[in-house]
């Protein structure tokens, strides 16, 4: 088998970029020493296994052909060690997006009972709560509370009585 794998792959990093570059090699000294030949060539395993002696035969230009298309070079029966490093990394990136989301959600719960507390303790107090209008029998400072003061902040007098909502204009 000369290749594996889709043109789109990544080619591999780590253990199997040593195994690439020994074949970059191995196509330069190819190309140098006789760069028109049909001639098989023998290349290396790329599958990541550091115990990987295996060899793959195939002329340059299908050398070339697979490596302008990124595809990495594994021997037949060979599994993409590096396939499976991904697939692991990607299972657990998975688990920690489901984490995450799930401390967001968490956050996310917390933040909006805060803030539903606070709407409702702003509101309570400025809506709900009755609120009732004086003003000062001697000064007529008006004053809006939901209990009055003993006397009034202006002349300290101690009278209050209930303040009339204002007349509309023009009648």
């Amino acid at each position: 088998m000369y290749g594996s794998g889709s043109a789109r792959e990544e080619p591999p990093h780590g253990g199997t970029q040593l195994f690439e570059d020994v074949n970059g090699r191995i196509r330069e000294v190819a190309g140098r020493l006789d760069p028109r030949s049909e001639d098989d060539w023998e290349f290396v395993c790329e599958c990541g296994d550091a115990g990987c002696r295996e060899h793959l035969s195939m002329p340059l230009p299908l050398y070339d052909d697979l490596k302008k298309e990124r595809v990495p070079l594994i021997a037949q029966g060979h599994p993409f060690e590096w396939a499976r490093r991904t697939r692991a990394r990607a299972a657990a990136l998975q688990q920690d997006a489901v984490a995450l989301r799930n401390q967001a959600q968490v956050q996310r719960s917390r933040l909006e009972r805060a803030l539903a507390h606070q709407l409702e303790r702003a509101f309570s107090d400025y809506f709900f709560e009755p609120r009732l209008e004086f003003e000062c029998s001697s000064c007529s400072y008006g004053i809006r509370a939901r209990e009055l003061p003993e006397q009034c902040p202006m002349c300290h007098a101690r009278d209050w009585r209930p303040r009339r909502p204002p007349r509309p204009h023009g009648r």
